[in-house]
């Protein structure tokens, strides 16, 4: 679910924060795609070290992380940082399932 709310929320979250550009959701949106498809090959070597379980754990604990920085830290670079988060947790769950 996390992941069809931040294409489809992210804009008017920036937007209620003052910063309603285009631009922004974009740069976001791509922070989470890239830092996904980039730490999904680490998957791999994750999942020999922790396994499955642990895999799933990191993903969903790295996913709520980002979004707590989206939620709770009003800055525009923790906000990049907490939508890289997502894309990563978003990736390593994913595949894990």
């Amino acid at each position: 679910m996390c992941i069809f709310v931040m294409p489809t929320q992210l804009s008017f979250f920036f937007g209620t924060a003052g910063y309603s550009s285009p631009v922004m959701t974009g740069s976001a949106l791509g922070m989470l795609k890239l830092f996904g498809g980039s730490l999904v090959l680490l998957y791999g070597q994750l999942q020999r070290v922790i396994g499955y379980a642990g895999i799933l754990a990191l993903g969903y604990g790295v996913m709520a992380l980002g979004l707590a920085l989206l939620a709770l830290v009003g800055t525009p670079l923790a906000w990049f940082v907490g939508a890289a988060a997502v894309g990563a947790g978003y990736a390593w769950s994913r595949r894990a399932s």
